[in-house]
């Protein structure tokens, strides 16, 4: 799961250069939200790169507060290199809320969903 506060810029760790199938790919991100269906595109500004993962910036003010589904595109044969869920949260609607915790929290539950 990726989590982005809407007022700036983030940094998010993506999983994409293992899975290229190109010498120096670049990258479609979509995302739609659960609530409206509304679509977010963009060219991922990836920042720093390693065979295991990728460092990447995302403008958190191209989302409204939501849930998103999002999908990470090779641009040069429109390969589906990743997907997965995205919550894009408002700081000032959200007082005090801790986006790692709210993280953990939740894989917690996750956790003991599988027992």
């Amino acid at each position: 799961m990726v989590i982005i506060n809407i007022s700036g810029s983030n940094t998010v760790y993506l999983t994409l250069a293992e899975r290229a199938t190109v010498s120096d790919p670049e990258y479609l991100f979509e995302a739609v939200s659960k609530s409206t269906n509304k679509k977010v595109s963009f060219a991922l500004d990836v920042t720093s790169s390693n065979n295991r993962y990728d460092i990447c910036s995302i403008d958190g003010t191209l989302f409204k507060a939501a849930q998103y589904v999002y999908q990470v595109y090779q641009i040069q044969d429109n390969k589906l290199i990743e997907t997965g869920l995205l919550t894009a949260f408002d700081p000032s609607v959200v007082s005090g809320w801790d986006a790692q915790t709210e993280y953990n929290k939740m894989d917690d539950e996750q956790r003991g969903q599988r027992q």
